[in-house]
């Protein structure tokens, strides 16, 4: 497996040695060249955990590569909700050039909580029942996806919680993802995929207008994930690659047959995936899985490593950093005088022209948030 060399798996047990193995946080670990690990992001339950594959043994419990975790009850008081009600976590995107995580409950809740000891609270919404994704687009706003029996986007300014700026019908809503390059919104609810600009983002009353909508290969779309500034993946029964350009679909063979996929994240450069799937339940519910997946090949490939959530039904991972690779600010390698500047968009993606926007630039070991006029 070309992520988790013999090398990597040892630092991951001497690092689990060191910490013991009651200790439910472990220390992060770091690949062999010095570059940034895997690292990602499951939830389920009430839980959003970070974890690193590579201080898990093949087929093992997460809870040895947890290095940081969240338990949404600790904030029920913030949402005026009770405890009970912060269950079915439902998706965990990393934003902010992953200093944030943006949640979604399908207990009708949303929040952005921030990515460090303190998991501040900065956003929330308690008025989208069935809660399945969100976004962060321009202008400080939020969109979330509402799926049934609400079945509709709701627009948020990031500044003023719970307040529902509009609501555009999209039945079953359950993927959103902002494309930079294009500064347009895809979403996806049972055969549909819409496309939609924003307008006056920059003001109090902005609004998202559908420009056009595609059909999509199957119905019961679930996941929507950002492949490259020209790819999205489409996710549900079957899993599809949607080329942004010529709005044709490719099928990844591996998933042909699945019924309730729940997330897929596939990296183009290294042609992996990490996702999960609910075909066949784990847990306690019929959408709900104990394991996490690693593909090799999505395109005809089997698993190559899982890891399992033995003590909660899991629904999505995302991907926080991939081994080795730049998909985040804090993963790219310190620059020389002589090295451009490299742009990444809010979600940590790289971005190789930037137009007018707001991006991190990373330059000379030095990471700033700028605006692009």
């Amino acid at each position: 497996m070309k992520k988790f060399t013999l090398s990597i798996l040892l630092t991951a047990a001497a690092a689990m040695a060191s910490a013991g193995t009651s200790v439910q946080r472990a220390k992060p670990i770091t690949n062999p060249d010095g570059t940034q690990a895997t690292t990602l992001l499951v939830c389920g339950d009430t839980y959003v955990s970070a974890v690193q594959p590579g201080l898990i043994p093949d087929g093992e419990d997460y809870t040895q590569g947890i290095i940081w975790d969240f338990d949404a009850r600790d904030i029920a008081y913030k949402l005026g909700l009770s405890k009970e009600s912060m269950d079915h976590l439902d998706d965990c995107k990393p934003i902010d050039g992953n200093t944030r995580i943006l949640a979604t409950s399908s207990h009708h809740w949303a929040v952005i909580v921030t990515y460090d000891r303190k998991r501040q609270v900065e956003f929330w919404t308690t008025q989208c029942n069935n809660a399945h994704s969100a976004e962060v687009l321009p202008g400080n706003k939020v969109v979330v996806a509402c799926s049934t029996p609400t079945n509709q986007l709701q627009l948020y300014d990031r500044n003023r919680p719970n307040v529902v700026l509009q609501t555009i019908d999209l039945p079953d809503a359950h993927g959103v993802v902002w494309n930079e390059k294009r500064q347009r919104l895809y979403a996806i609810g049972k055969q549909k995929l819409g496309i939609y600009r924003l307008e006056d983002a920059d003001t109090d009353a902005p609004r998202l207008v559908e420009e056009a909508a595609v059909t999509t290969p199957k119905a019961g779309t679930h996941d929507l994930s950002t492949v490259d500034e020209n790819t999205l993946c489409v996710s549900g029964r079957d899993s599809n690659l949607f080329d942004i350009n010529s709005r044709t679909f490719t099928k990844l063979k591996q998933f042909s047959g699945r019924t309730a996929i729940k997330s897929v994240n596939y990296n183009p450069a290294t042609n992996e995936a990490w996702y999960t799937d609910s075909t066949d339940p784990e847990g306690d519910y019929n959408w709900s899985t104990q394991t996490v997946h690693h593909t090799p090949d999505p395109m005809g490939a089997t698993d190559d490593y899982t890891f399992r959530t033995n003590n909660y039904n899991l629904y999505k991972v995302r991907v926080l950093y991939w081994g080795g690779e730049a998909a985040g600010v804090e993963s790219v390698a310190a620059d020389n005088g002589n090295t451009p500047a490299e742009y990444f968009n809010l979600q940590g993606i790289r971005v190789e022209n930037p137009s007018a926007g707001i991006y991190i630039r990373r330059h000379n070991g030095k990471s700033e948030k700028i605006l692009i006029p």
